[in-house]
């Protein structure tokens, strides 16, 4: 699942942990928010993590298979750049 806040763009971090099946030790949040950064994780309500596009980033760089870099391309390349793209240019955001 896929959030934005303010200029941001947000990956919950359970769905990247289930995308790329990520080991147990890994999944810890003390261990997610010291990879990751003190900026690289949020929390979204309910308690649930999120990635910022820098904690992602960080976080990602310790893996080197195929589906990590897959998904590191695709969050930068299809939600970030053009999320970017339309903010910078004041295009409001759809709501549903």
């Amino acid at each position: 699942r896929v959030h934005f806040d303010e200029a941001r763009s947000l990956i919950e971090v359970e769905d990247v942990f289930e995308a790329l099946e990520a080991p147990a030790a890994a999944r810890r949040p003390e261990r997610v928010r010291v990879v990751a950064g003190s900026e690289g994780v949020v929390e979204l309500a309910g308690g649930r993590l999120a990635f910022t596009s820098e904690g992602l980033a960080a976080w990602l760089a310790r893996r080197r298979d195929p589906r990590a870099l897959a998904l590191a391309h695709w969050f930068e390349h299809e939600v970030v750049a053009p999320r970017g793209r339309r903010y910078a240019a004041g295009v409001p955001e759809a709501r549903p």
